[in-house]
């Protein structure tokens, strides 16, 4: 009733037409609708809430002091800024139950225009719903040690990719939880994906804080849309054209990610068990104690597997590098 009572009032220099926040998709699965051209209740550039479009009441509030920056978008429209020290929007469910989010491993799309500009390690952070605890929320983050995009959902429920987030400029983000497959996309392209069964929750939603209060990003918003089923192909690429060509203007964002990988190869070598008898046999050669053996696909992404060989001479080094 809040919400509803606050969207009846004149919203004054934040409101825009209809018409700029109209969807080219049926919204009747839409649970939560955020653009920063219409329902940003504001004093002076401080935001005070961004209320929701989707007619359920799932606004989110503010803490500490986000911003709403006119012009802030390549296309010239305004966007919420987070300055990574304490700002964010957040709604307790507890406190102002949050309507018809999409719980458990049920199908969902998530969509968000945003920019990420930095995230202090070791968390992950970005926007989410549900709770802070493993497989237990649902959410677009970045890695705080690298940088790269990650579907959040926490601890053993991250799908990691290896496309860049910290640094990579204004960005389409999307997710789409289908039958148990996830995937990851970032302004149209597939960058990871995964079958995998979520336990969603519903505590809150968060925007620029990391779910489990573990860190803020420095990061700006535009929009934040999400659905209560998997949107067909096409409706997701009409909705993600309109919020392109809307945020990003002329502006073409780069496609240089990797195809999603969803059987990924299992290491060819290790793990190596050496006992003593083993190293006390070795024959010392002139070789490197360490070999790269090659790229490998993991569930954090993309890395390189070293060989680590230790001499007759070297078992402390061999046991300071993991072996056995």
């Amino acid at each position: 009733a809040e919400d509803l009572a606050w969207m009846s009032r004149d919203l004054g220099a934040t409101s825009c037409s209809d018409a700029a926040s109209a969807l080219p998709i049926d919204s009747t699965s839409l649970v939560l609708h955020l653009e920063s051209v219409r329902q940003v209740e504001t004093t002076d550039d401080t935001v005070i809430a961004w209320h929701d479009q989707s007619g359920l009441g799932n606004s989110l509030f503010a803490s500490g002091a986000p911003t709403l920056v006119p012009k802030a978008t390549p296309s010239g429209e305004s966007a919420l800024r987070f300055d990574g020290s304490d700002d964010k929007l957040e709604r307790i469910h507890a406190e102002r139950p949050l309507g018809r989010l999409p719980t458990g491993n049920a199908d969902r799309t998530l969509v968000a225009v945003v920019k990420y500009d930095a995230a202090s390690a070791p968390g992950f952070g970005g926007l989410a719903y549900g709770h802070g605890a493993a497989n237990q929320a649902f959410g677009f983050a970045v890695n705080g040690r690298n940088g790269t995009l990650v579907l959040q959902g926490w601890s053993s429920g991250d799908l990691a990719s290896s496309s860049s987030g910290v640094g990579a400029g204004w960005m389409v983000a999307s997710a789409v939880l289908q039958d148990g497959k996830a995937t990851l996309y970032k302004n149209g392209a597939a960058i990871a994906n995964w079958s995998h069964t979520y336990e969603t929750g519903s505590s809150k939603f968060v925007i620029g804080e990391e779910i489990a209060g573990l860190g803020f990003v420095d990061m700006d918003v535009a929009a934040v849309l999400l659905f209560d089923k998997a949107l067909a192909e096409t409706d997701r690429v009409a909705l993600e054209g309109r919020l392109t060509e809307q945020y990003l203007g002329d502006v073409t964002p780069p496609q240089d990610d990797p195809a999603p990988i969803d059987d990924p190869p299992t290491p060819t070598v290790g793990p190596f068990t050496f006992d003593q008898a083993m190293l006390d046999n070795a024959v010392e050669l002139p070789i490197p104690t360490r070999m790269d053996t090659g790229p490998y696909y993991g569930r954090n992404g993309p890395g390189m597997l070293y060989l680590t060989i230790a001499t007759h001479n070297d078992s402390n080094a061999a046991a300071s590098n993991g072996l056995k």
